[in-house]
């Protein structure tokens, strides 16, 4: 049985959250599996596409995801590793592509007037094709009037350094930022490196296994998606390092400033032969 998801930022405890699962399921039940990957997306587009491009990236082909906002009556359609991708039309689609995007199909929604029958609508295109994928792509009109927006690239300054944006913070306070596995190593390019979490804290160290560290110190890897994370076992990095979006509040005060970035420097010799290295924990 194929697997369909659905995605959107209403808020799990919001009751359009059932009326819409129940409209996909009435119609997708006989033929696929139904799941929730959240419907708490953030209002940030850059980090709502990493949230849900690390799940899908998971997933088999023939999937469909259904990506739902709830002040949106404009969708696209798309194939993303021979999956089907139902999006806002915000940028959403080219947001996801480092290279170049395949054809993007425009799904009349345009006189829907809630988030109810914006579904109704998209599941009335899969119904009336009977989920071909073949007759719903001569069903729906090919466009290029989509809204693009495109992934921030990686600040470099020179050669040896580089500024790299905070990217998403998770639930147990793990930071994550907007560099890849591949952009670190092609930037590093096997020389010695530290990443300045802030003056007083660098890591010279990604780690592979992050079960196996010391559960009270700050850790860096690579996450299942690919993306720099910083992380504790046991403690909460966000907060201890001033992580976060601006006017953030934590414990009901507000935060006058917040970090939005980190540094990766590559180390000269002379920074080699006097590196020390000590444990790495918060700032006191």
């Amino acid at each position: 049985m194929a697997l369909y998801t659905v995605s959107s930022d209403l808020g799990s405890n919001n009751a359009e959250v059932t009326i819409i699962k129940a409209k996909l399921l009435a119609h997708f039940s006989s033929t696929y599996f139904g799941l929730d990957l959240t419907h708490e997306l953030p209002q940030s587009l850059s980090e709502a596409v990493y949230i849900v491009k690390q799940s899908i990236e998971q997933f088999p082909p023939h999937s469909i995801h259904f990506i739902l906002r709830q002040y949106q009556n404009k969708y696209v359609l798309f194939f993303y590793q021979e999956q089907i991708l139902v999006v806002p039309d915000d940028g959403f689609c080219t947001m996801l592509f480092d290279d170049s995007l395949p054809a993007v199909y425009k799904i009349d929604t345009s006189f829907c007037t809630n988030i109810v029958t914006c579904v109704e609508r998209i599941v009335q295109v899969f119904k009336t094709c009977n989920n071909d994928l073949v007759k719903i792509l001569l069903h729906l009109l090919p466009t290029l009037d989509y809204m693009k927006k495109y992934p921030k690239r990686i600040g470099r300054f020179n050669r040896t350094l580089i500024e790299v944006d905070l990217l998403h913070i998770g639930n147990n306070d793990q930071i994550v930022f907007n560099i890849t596995k591949n952009d670190f190593y092609n930037f590093i390019s096997n020389k010695a490196y530290e990443i300045e979490v802030t003056p007083k804290t660098k890591i010279t160290k990604i780690v592979d296994d992050p079960y196996s560290v010391n559960e009270y110190e700050l850790h860096a890897w690579f996450n299942t998606a690919q993306y720099l994370e910083l992380f504790m076992k046991i403690g909460r990095p966000a907060q201890l390092f001033n992580f976060g979006q601006p006017n953030e509040r934590y414990n009901g005060s507000a935060t006058p400033f917040k970090n939005l970035k980190i540094k990766i420097r590559i180390l000269d010799k002379t920074e080699m032969d006097n590196l020390q290295i000590t444990e790495i924990s918060p700032d006191s």
